[in-house]
């Protein structure tokens, strides 16, 4: 039955190479928003590895650095001490928009504002940015920043009034699905977002080695609590407004997997109808159902598991033309070629009816 199956096949090749192509397209995009999921994960791991820091320490009753800006004095991590802290910089991380500008200082007519992510941080210090291109961040109103912002080293940029050069290009260096990292001096930074009159005001402090909780500074009106947060669990923070956006990815994912074993069993079913004739023969020949059955199975199989040899191959085709970083894992892959399996078996039950029901006189009947 296997032999009749993949002659079956052969004579059937332009169905089967058209479902080939659709179900194995339904495949890499199922991949793809694997691959788009995980990208947020691993673009915030990069950027949090890259500051070098073990701990950040935000004020008490804060989530995390990136997603609320709770003022913290610049001098309290002088305070941040110890013989398990090698070293603590104060960092300030605020969301904004970036435009290009000209010498004048003004932007070009129709110049677009990008989404940004700003970091003012000491040069030299914990989280000061890899360059790649160019000079490392040396103060004033010089930027680091990442090269999928487009920006080109001498070029000029403002943000919320400030204008800043490009001195130096990162790599990798995004979060929030894309968005581009730019590097600044703490003293620019701190002028721009917190006022002249707060010029010391940073919202998390980077700290090398390790605290033990409690942890308190002395403040103006006494001891402030800090909290110290784990790398994981700023990635946490990074990760939280982006949870709907992934829960949606993931239920995407499961309509498309239906999707493919709904192309893959529509296929077979339009087969089985078209064989009756041919399971009326088997069986008169003395063929079983289940024989006839495992022959319709093969077929769901080939089908789907060439789909998902193609639709591995489109995903990584695919991947380049997607504006965010996107790195299918291994993992996906690996439950790619799973489903596959699973969809064709459970695709090949929609000729399990017809052929059960089909008589074995009907072999001998006329046409």
């Amino acid at each position: 039955m296997v032999r009749a199956a993949l002659r079956d096949l052969q004579w059937r090749k332009l169905r089967f190479g058209i479902a080939v192509i659709g179900t194995a397209l339904v495949f890499a995009i199922s991949l793809l928003l694997v691959g788009v999921s995980a990208s947020f994960g691993r673009e915030a791991g990069r950027v949090l590895k890259a500051t070098g820091a073990d701990l950040w320490l935000v004020r008490d009753g804060v989530p995390g650095p990136f997603t609320t800006l709770a003022p913290m004095a610049e001098a309290w991590a002088e305070q941040i001490t110890g013989p398990t802290v090698t070293r603590a910089d104060p960092v300030l991380v605020v969301h904004h928009t970036a435009q290009r500008v000209g010498s004048s200082g003004r932007a070009r007519a129709g110049e677009p504002f990008r989404d940004v992510t700003v970091f003012g941080v000491r040069r030299g210090g914990l989280g000061a940015p890899r360059v790649v291109k160019g000079e490392a961040l040396r103060g004033g109103t010089d930027a680091v920043v990442d090269e999928r912002l487009g920006y080109r080293l001498g070029q000029t940029f403002g943000v919320g009034g400030q204008i800043f050069t490009v001195t130096g290009l990162t790599r990798s260096s995004t979060l929030f699905a894309g968005l581009p990292n730019v590097f600044v001096d703490l003293a620019s930074a701190q002028h721009l977002f917190a006022g002249v009159g707060d010029g010391d005001v940073v919202n998390a402090i980077l700290v090398k080695g390790a605290v033990q909780p409690p942890v308190f500074v002395l403040g103006p009106a006494g001891a402030v609590g800090l909290r110290p947060l784990s790398p994981a669990e700023v990635r946490d923070d990074i990760l939280r407004p982006l949870s709907n956006a992934r829960s949606t990815i993931d239920l995407v994912r499961v309509l498309l997997w239906v999707i493919a074993a709904c192309i893959v069993g529509s296929v077979v079913y339009i087969t089985a109808l078209e064989r009756t004739r041919d399971f009326a023969v088997f069986k008169a020949a003395g063929v079983s159902s289940a024989g006839i059955l495992a022959g319709i199975v093969v077929e769901a199989l080939v089908l789907a598991v060439a789909s998902g040899l193609l639709g591995a191959v489109a995903a990584v085709a695919l991947t380049p033309l997607f504006p965010v970083p996107v790195t299918v894992p291994v993992s996906a892959f690996a439950l790619l070629a799973v489903l596959a399996v699973a969809v064709g078996a459970v695709a090949s039950l929609a000729g399990l009816r017809r052929v059960v029901r089909t008589d074995p006189a009907a072999a001998f009947a006329g046409p």
